[in-house]
């Protein structure tokens, strides 16, 4: 991406700005990354388990019985390292896609989506930003 690519100071037309191309593939990039997201640890509850709220807003996750629900005998923050370790593989998967990628609406996508990740990464490792 190059300079001149960049958003345009605010000119006072609200729509005009959330409608810029480049806003749109940045909301698209995000909104898919966070489905897909739930949808990878959904669909692999054997590698991710399930998450819950713990107290402090501290995320405990459990191991899955054969029945689907959550094991709530014994916490297994093994999951928590999994979830991290398939985030941080995404932000730099996207990081380079990005570099590589001609398509500046797909740098864009692709830059939302790494972030959502690394959001999502923080908010597990600081409690405090949930």
């Amino acid at each position: 991406m190059n300079k001149s690519q960049l958003i345009s100071p605010p000119d006072g037309n609200v729509l005009e700005t959330l409608t810029d191309p480049r806003v749109l593939a940045t909301a698209g990039g995000v909104a898919a990354y966070a489905y897909g997201e739930k949808a990878l640890y959904k669909s692999a509850r054997n590698l991710f388990g399930i998450a819950s709220a713990g107290e402090g807003g501290k995320v405990v996750y459990y191991a899955v019985k054969a029945d689907g629900t959550a094991d709530t005998s014994a916490t297994a923050p093994q999951f928590g390292t999994n979830r991290n370790v398939a985030r941080a593989v995404g932000i730099v998967g996207s990081v380079a896609l990005i570099e590589y990628s001609n398509s500046a609406p797909m740098q864009y996508a692709l830059l939302g989506g790494a972030s959502v990740l690394l959001t999502h990464m923080l908010q597990d490792v600081i409690p405090g930003l949930r």
